[in-house]
């Protein structure tokens, strides 16, 4: 009787925890869900301000498929993705090919090579940054 009243107690305790550090995924979770939208807010750690006219670059995941696709600031982008704890290797990445203003095409021209250096992630509930090495290349936020 000791021993099952100890274990409800434990149960009690673990369900009221919260989970305040960063979330990653591992080979046996999905790493991100495919609902999320993922919008860039920081690239190579300099704000991105966002004009009427100028769409947001975002990136969504699709987890069963390990792929992802989304908007690079001109065009929509597409390729895979592999997770494995707190590293991520984007692969196969291309995009559709049209000609845009400078300043977008400029932005574009920035993020699609950087999304190819990332090995490296950390995912909080609003927050996905993406790293190579100890060096951050581009901060997401949820949409």
């Amino acid at each position: 009787m000791k021993k099952l009243l100890l274990i409800l107690i434990l149960l009690s305790c673990l369900a009221g925890c919260r989970h305040t550090a960063p979330l990653t995924g591992s080979s046996t979770e999905l790493c991100f869900d495919r609902n999320e939208v993922w919008q860039l807010v920081k690239i190579q750690n300099k704000e991105i301000h966002y004009t009427n006219d100028r769409q947001a670059i975002i990136l969504q995941f699709n987890p069963e498929a390990k792929g992802i696709s989304g908007f690079s600031g001109c065009n929509n982008y597409f390729g895979q993705y592999k997770c494995d704890n707190t590293s991520i290797s984007f692969t196969d990445l291309g995009s559709t090919r049209m000609a845009c203003p400078d300043a977008q095409m400029t932005l574009e021209n920035k993020f699609l090579p950087l999304l190819e250096k990332v090995n490296r992630y950390e995912l909080t509930r609003y927050t996905l940054t993406l790293y190579q090495n100890e060096r951050i290349l581009l901060v997401f936020e949820k949409n």
